[in-house]
């Protein structure tokens, strides 16, 4: 979404700021053997180790203080990474404080082979300098790569880790090189380790930079206020941005010992409706606080104050990097109206690379619908970009595809920028979105013993992706997510305040909004006739509101399109369940919680639910069950087996009634009959 204005009130308590950057020098020795650092490289074909097998004279091993293990996963590689075809490259950036990084060692489980015999070898850069290299033999093996980071090789709060992988089959630049059928897979267990100082952990925003995707929000043993329940959802919708997974405990106190003596930072916390601490200052009037909270051996957050929301709605804020101090008081973070019809690629977060076009180049990226002016939909897409012209002239391709499905194609020789224009579909694009854009040319090469020669492709800044109105009530989740944009009034029982379940309808719905979506947050019932979007949670919808699914029809039951029972779940007692509503021309979200939500009384980790297509979702323990639409091509029948109405009981029972009504008719004929011969004896 494009960045808007956004006004801030911050009084801070203690500040400290202090810079230190540069670039790590390393020189590196065979596999094996120690370096000039002593640190050995193991490259014995093994089973991959755990990411805790670590050498005892690994320096951050041997460094007191808080360990944080930074794994692929928290980079958005849960799976791992893998490159094939004798050729790839891959950036990585750890997020690291450079005021805090003692010690950093990078751990890296590999696993190679190659089903013909090839020459290939691996690279591994720390910033721009080469840290590793290594050959890679053709059988199936199994290898650790370990090596100590400077410190100093933190630049603009990351490390950057570059592995590079080559290699050639053949000198017969004609064989196609994919014909090695050969991969270099990095197994998710790689991570980047850092020795952290703990006193250097002391402002904000350090905490919040290197603060684990595990985090557990900590509420006082007291119902939550209104202004509190809000601030837990701002909260919540902060961490699901960062696709970090949420536990909640109550505590008498914010900083409850976890009873482990562990150095290693595995659990982010943050505190929620504590008193703030004797040095955090004066707190403004009508703001909230936010705080850094000393935990043992790794820090927290504490969010508090009069105004607890404006506090958390800075955590998901571009004004972090204010957060220089341990103690800040916050009185507003909000964004602004932006009605422009256009999003830029810069504005989506989409990077702006170049790559050197050799035969083909893919640029991916994804974007968000939540990242669009609230209420609208991409209609329009333009694709701006520049590609040099070869040595022969030849044209280049250029295709663009969304969700997997060509929008449109064009050529060009180069030499000047490129426009691709094209219309999206109304319905294709959803809550994510996925965008590819492919340039393919000719090679240009002389002959089969010279390389082939690349020449440069960028994608430009003004690419854009263009808007259009909604121009009807919302029918899809990902559609009522974007119409909350300008704003949505959040109504839950009172009940809630005091329960964790309540905190987990908190979490879901923070998952249904975007981190920026402005909201009020209300304990009690909605009304008969709400005026502006709303997110209902209650266990029964009030009259004058419709919904897809009713639940006082008695069992609920799932049908296909033949007729065929899906799912029968008798009151959907067992789930939790999502539907689009509407109020006249108001659309709303009714969440209605499972049965046992209210005498749970343990928390369980949070599974993330993100309702994409659909207006009718079926959540449980694991996540979302299952999802439907009602307003689309019915694939899927909503009945109600014990709702009988007239005509319901005429299918049942028709030949029943068939036969009453025949034997009715047989006696008003035979008594009609009966009469006629009376008469006419009589006459």
């Amino acid at each position: 979404m494009m960045l808007a204005r956004k006004t801030v009130a911050v009084a801070i308590s203690v500040m400290a700021c202090a810079a230190a950057s540069g670039t790590a020098l390393a020189q590196t020795a065979p596999a094996g053997q120690p370096d000039q650092n002593g640190q050995a490289v193991q490259g014995a074909p093994a089973t991959p180790p755990t990411g805790t097998a670590a050498s005892t004279n690994d320096p951050a091993t041997r460094a007191a203080g808080v360990r944080r293990v930074i794994g692929l996963g928290e980079l958005g590689f849960d799976e791992g990474l893998q490159f094939s075809g004798l050729n790839g490259e891959r950036e990585l950036f750890f997020p690291v404080v450079a005021e805090a990084a003692q010690d950093m060692v990078l751990r890296l489980s590999l696993r190679s082979q190659s089903a013909f015999a090839s020459r290939r070898s691996m690279q591994v850069l720390v910033g721009d300098r080469i840290v590793f290299a290594r050959g890679l033999g053709n059988e199936d093996e199994s290898f650790t790569v370990e090596k100590a980071i400077d410190p100093a090789s933190v630049e603009n709060g990351f490390v950057k880790v570059t592995l590079r992988y080559s290699g050639a089959i053949t000198e017969d630049r004609c064989v196609d090189q994919r014909v090695a059928g050969d991969f270099l897979s990095v197994l998710p267990d790689s991570a980047l380790e850092v020795a952290l100082d703990p006193a250097a952990l002391d402002t904000i925003d350090r905490v919040l930079a290197m603060m684990p995707d595990d985090v557990v929000i900590r509420m006082p043993e007291r119902d939550l206020r209104e202004a509190e329940m809000a601030a837990l959802i701002r909260i919540n919708a902060a961490l699901v941005a960062r696709n970090a997974r949420v536990t909640f405990d109550r505590a008498a106190v914010p900083a409850a010992a976890d009873g482990s003596d562990d150095a290693l930072w595995s659990t982010g916390t943050i505190a929620l409706g504590f008193e703030p601490p004797a040095d955090a200052g004066p707190a403004l009037a009508g703001a909230g606080g936010l705080s850094v909270l000393s935990l043992g051996s790794a820090p927290g957050l504490l969010v508090s104050g009069d105004r607890p929301q404006a506090a958390a709605e800075l955590l998901s804020s571009r004004w972090q990097a204010l957060a220089l101090g341990s103690s800040l008081s916050v009185a507003a973070a909000n964004d602004g109206e932006d009605a422009a019809s256009a999003t830029s690629f810069a504005d989506l977060g989409i990077p702006l690379t170049s790559a050197s076009l050799v035969d083909q180049v893919v640029f991916d990226a994804a974007f968000l619908g939540s990242q669009l002016p609230a209420g609208t939909r991409p209609s329009r897409l333009d694709l701006d970009l520049a590609v040099a012209t070869d040595t022969r002239g030849s044209n280049v391709t250029i295709a663009a595809f969304l969700n997997n499905y060509l929008l449109a194609s064009t050529t060009s020789p180069g030499g000047n920028p490129v426009t691709l224009s094209a219309s999206i579909p109304a319905g294709l694009a959803g809550r994510e979105n996925a965008l590819r854009v492919l340039a393919q040319r000719q090679p240009d090469t002389g002959d089969c013993a010279n390389p082939p020669q690349g020449f440069p492709v960028q994608l430009l800044p003004t690419s854009s992706i263009e808007t259009t109105a909604l121009g009807r009530p919302a029918a899809e989740f990902f559609e009522a997510t974007s119409a909350f944009g300008s704003g949505v009034t959040v109504f839950m029982p009172e009940a809630a305040a005091g329960s964790l379940k309540g905190a987990a309808a908190a979490s879901l719905v923070a998952g249904l909004i975007s981190a920026e979506t402005p909201f009020d947050l209300r304990y009690g019932p909605v009304g008969d006739a709400p005026q502006a979007p709303f997110i209902l949670v209650a266990d029964t919808l009030p009259e004058g509101i419709d919904s897809p699914v009713r639940f006082d029809e008695g069992r609920v039951r799932l049908t296909d399109a033949g007729g065929d029972p899906l799912l029968d779940i008798g009151g959907l007692d067992d789930y939790t369940i999502v539907q689009i509503v509407r109020a006249g021309d108001v659309t709303g979200l009714w969440i209605r919680p499972d049965a046992d939500a209210a005498s749970a009384d343990a928390a369980a980790p949070i599974v993330p639910v993100a309702l994409d297509r659909g207006d009718v979702a079926l959540v449980d323990e694991a996540g979302l069950a299952f999802a439907f639409s009602t307003t689309r091509d019915q694939l899927v029948q909503v009945t109600y087996p014990d709702r009988l109405s007239l005509t319901d009981l005429a299918r049942q029972y028709w030949p029943w009634i068939i036969g009453a009504l025949w034997i009715v008719g047989t006696l008003i004929f035979v008594t009609l009959l009966s009469r006629i011969y009376r008469r006419r004896r009589a006459g």
